[in-house]
């Protein structure tokens, strides 16, 4: 069952999690329960908050001729805000929240806001999930079948990690031991030197 309030969605391929592979993430999914995830030390992963869409954004969406039309619109509509999204430079922004007209009026996000800040896999993904929830009924099951797209995203990312764990490994059985300290040999004590003098001299 699901509820009609805001909800949290997180990228099945974001760096973040923990496994990706794993039992927990796998069921993730499917039924996108975040408290399932749990994620790598010191990594934070990006949040995005939506919304149901209402009636008449549920009709407008519908009337859409391609699925992948309609999750673009329903991303579009029901993208709320996000936390720690990442830019294409390396930067993390914060906290994003979705843009406003002059008006006050909220209305979908605009093609340009898009394009700076979303690439076509993340609003597949947030898209398919934004509309499968708005259309469900209330008290089914959760089920939210991943977008073409999206598994290649998956795929590659498991890849990228997969060779960033090669290299690391690499790096570290390369590294030479660190050398030995070299030995010092004690210096004699000014008493001794005196009484070896007197000695030798007696």
């Amino acid at each position: 069952m699901h509820g009609t309030g805001p909800f949290k969605v997180i990228r099945c391929c974001d760096p973040a999690i923990d496994d990706p592979v794993g039992a927990a993430a796998l069921k993730y999914s499917t039924t996108r329960d975040v408290s399932l995830l749990s994620f790598l030390p010191d990594a934070k992963p990006t949040v995005f908050n939506c919304r149901l869409l209402t009636i008449s954004e549920r009709r407008q969406v519908r009337n859409l001729p391609s699925q992948g039309d309609q999750y673009e619109a329903a991303f579009a509509r029901g993208l709320v805000s996000v936390e720690n999204l990442a830019r294409d430079d390396g930067s993390v922004v914060a906290s994003w929240t979705r843009p406003t007209d002059m008006s006050g009026k909220e209305k979908p996000i605009p093609d340009r806001s898009l394009d700076e800040n979303f690439d076509e896999a993340t609003i597949q993904e947030i898209g398919m999930v934004i509309l499968s929830r708005s259309f469900l009924a209330r008290t089914s099951g959760q089920y939210f079948p991943l977008p073409a797209i999206c598994r290649d995203a998956l795929s590659a990312s498991l890849l990228r990690r997969a060779e960033l764990m090669i290299a690391s490994s690499s790096s570290a059985a390369t590294k030479p031991p660190p050398e030995a300290p070299l030995a010092v040999t004690p210096a004699s004590s000014p008493a001794g030197a005196a009484s070896t003098d007197a000695t030798a001299t007696g």
